[in-house]
């Protein structure tokens, strides 16, 4: 019994050394794989202080860019409510300047129809009135011509 314990004593003693051995091979990896994170936690702090550095810049340089456009905002928006008076004031007489050219031509076209029609009665009236006249003197120097040219037959 006594070399059974020893044995197993020994086994005992083996496993203990390999447990051992096991364990610190896995320290020696944790350590390791520590030191790396280590590292990549401080370059990835360091890439967060550098994007933190850059946003302040960033800020330091458009804060006084939005001022501007907000002070440029203003002004256009002072100019252009400056304008919309003076463009209704155009439009307005311009349409004003359109409404006397319309009045105008229709007082041109009045006038001409009542120069064609002042024009045009004396003419009807003189036609009207030669038509007969004329006709009467065409039929009288027919009747002449033609008793003239009886005469000249004889």
């Amino acid at each position: 019994m006594d070399i059974a314990l020893s044995i197993v004593g020994l086994i005992a003693l083996v496993v203990l050394i390999w447990f051992l051995v096991t364990a610190a091979t896995a320290l020696k990896s944790v350590a390791a794989s520590i030191v790396r994170a280590e590292s990549d936690v401080k370059a990835v702090k360091a890439d967060f202080d550098q994007i933190s550095s850059d946003v302040t810049t960033l800020k330091t340089h458009l804060l006084p860019v939005i001022d501007n456009i907000t002070e440029i905002t203003e002004t256009i928006s002072g100019v252009t409510d400056g304008l919309k008076p003076r463009v209704d004031a155009i439009y307005n007489t311009v349409d004003d300047a359109l409404d006397v050219a319309h009045g105008l031509l229709e007082d041109v076209e009045r006038i001409k129809s009542e120069v064609v029609e002042t024009i045009e009665k004396p003419i009807v009236a003189f036609k009207t009135t030669s038509d007969g006249v004329l006709s009467t003197v065409i039929k009288g120097v027919n009747i002449v011509r033609d008793l003239v040219q009886q005469f000249k037959r004889r």
